[in-house]
Order: structure tokens, then sequence, then C-alpha cells
């Protein structure tokens, strides 16, 4: 009798310490969970690496000339400012100015970005290659806080992009109608299977793996998204030469980024565009720049494996 109540004891004393520690686990914050953050806040210090604004067209102007007969003007006014006016086609007369960022990527080469208010808030990257004519436009638009709070597994049910942010790309010629022969910034494979690490400034650096012509990982390895790392829908284009254009569509926190990358001077330019907080609120595109290096290429064997 006393060895049976002796072990009721210590099966009480043990129930009780089992208790306080699964309570106390339960109330921890799990370590392994690493929040997400605003595009407002994922910025601060990105523009320690970046290159000064680029002012070779302040007060020129300049055409483009789309697929469609549309055609586009465009005047740099300042370094802060530039205006566009539609010349020919579809909406003839609709104009707007906006604050711009602009950057060379490479003699001859120009990058402009701005958020267009007119009508749907929507930001557009312009690329152009005056020294063979070649352009490329990508408009990018934000998704409403409805649209974003489509789970996953509701999109995937529905067979929906994975990313609620939308982009589409129209090739066009500078300063004289586009053609058949007319040269194009095309969609490339080159970069599929290397990893690229890309420092924008003394605190943030992320590296770059990419996966396939459609998808890419990110991984935060130093600043304020340290730990942090997703797989994301992405886009690559050759300009030139070891020279590319990469934007990509974030789903977790709703972003569009867009980086010129330059392999031989081992820089990136471009900029990032999203909410500036998590209200659906106030959009903000931000230039950025980085140094990148090279960490390995892939190289799969498709040898092991039946098409």
């Amino acid at each position: 009798m006393k060895r049976m109540k002796f072990w009721m004891v210590v099966i009480a004393i043990f129930s009780a310490f089992m208790s306080l520690t699964v309570i106390g686990y339960a109330g921890e914050k799990d370590q392994d969970v690493k929040e997400f953050i605003s595009v407002g806040d994922m910025a601060k210090g990105f523009s320690e690496n970046m290159v000064p604004q680029n002012a070779d067209y302040v007060g020129k102007e300049f055409k483009l000339y789309f697929e469609d007969g549309l055609v586009i003007n465009h005047k740099v006014l300042d370094k802060d400012t530039l205006s566009w006016e539609i010349v020919e086609g579809k909406g003839k007369g609709e104009k707007n100015s906006c604050s711009y960022y602009s950057v060379s990527p490479k003699e001859g080469i120009y990058v402009f970005s701005f958020v267009n208010a007119y009508g749907d808030a929507k930001v557009v990257n312009m690329l152009i290659n005056t020294n063979n004519g070649a352009a490329l436009v990508q408009e990018g638009y934000l998704p409403s806080e409805k649209d974003a709070s489509i789970p996953l597994w509701k999109r995937a049910q529905g067979k929906m992009p994975m990313t609620s942010v939308k982009v589409e790309y129209a090739n066009a010629s500078y300063e004289k109608p586009l053609t058949k022969d007319s040269p194009k910034i095309e969609r490339t494979t080159d970069l599929i299977g290397h990893r690229v690490q890309f420092t924008y400034s003394s605190n943030d650096a992320y590296e770059h793996i990419y996966l396939n012509d459609h998808s890419y990982v990110w991984n935060c390895i130093s600043g304020n998204e340290k730990g942090n790392a997703d797989t994301e829908v992405c886009q690559y284009f050759k300009v030139d030469n070891n020279l590319y254009l990469f934007s990509w569509q974030e789903k977790a926190v709703p972003t569009i980024g867009y980086v010129v990358e330059n392999f031989d001077v081992k820089r990136s330019f471009g900029a990032i565009y999203g909410y500036d907080g998590f209200d659906f609120g106030k959009v903000i595109d931000i230039p950025v720049g980085s140094y990148l290096k090279e960490l390995n290429v892939t190289k799969y064997d498709y040898s092991l494996v039946k098409e």
C-alpha cells in the first residue's frame, strides 16, 4: 500500500512537471518562423550601393514605337521629372508627368522607372538600347487587398498564378517605327542554374538561385529580412553580352523587382515597387543598386531522366 502511494506521488509530480514544460514551450515564440516585412521596411539602406541618377537625357525627348501602332513621346524635363504623351494610336492625347529614376547600366543602354498615376496606378520600367534601337517596356500592377488575400491553395485550386502581382511586357523601337526586322530584347535561359549574391549595402545582402525559365529562389543572408527566403515567379531577358534584365513578382508581400545585371562590371541596377506598408495605401518605387558576385553554376544532368 505504501509502495502504491509512493508511485502515485511520483506520477503526479511527473505529470505536473510535463504540464508546465508543455505550457512553457507552447508559450514561446517559434524561433524558426521569420516575419516578413513591408517593402518600405525592406528597402531601408538599399540605396547605399546604387549609382547616381543618370542625367544624359535631361532636356531631351524621345519616342517609342510599339507593335500595335502606339507611339509615345517622352520628355525628360529635369533630373526629377519626366512627361509622356500618346501621339499615335489608342488613347491619343493622353499625357502625364511623373517623378522618375534613370540609370545607364552600360554605354548607350538606359533604364527609366516611374510610377504612373494616370488611371490605374502602375509602375513603368523602360529599357532602351540606343546602340541598336531595341526597347522593352514593362508595366506592373499591384493587387487590391482582396486579391492579395486569396490563399495559395485557393489559387492552386483555381489554376491561378501564385502571385497576385501582374506584369506585362511590350517590345518597342527607339526613335523609329517598329518592323518585323527591328532588333528586340528577347527572353533568355542563360542564367538558369546560376547562383548569385547581391550586396545592396554594408548590412543588406541576398542570394538568387535561378531555377528555371519562370522561377527563382531569393534568400536574405544579411539585413532586415535575414533568415527569410521564398520561391517566386520571374522573367529573364538578354540585353547585351553579359547584360541581363531580371524581374520578379513576390507573393507573400506584393512586390515587383526589376534589375539589370551587368556581369562584366559585377553590378546590378534597378528598382523595387510595392506598398509602403501593410495597409495597401501608398505605393513606392525605390531605386536600388548592388555589387554582384557569381557564387556557382549548377549543371543539370538530363541524361538521368526521360523528358
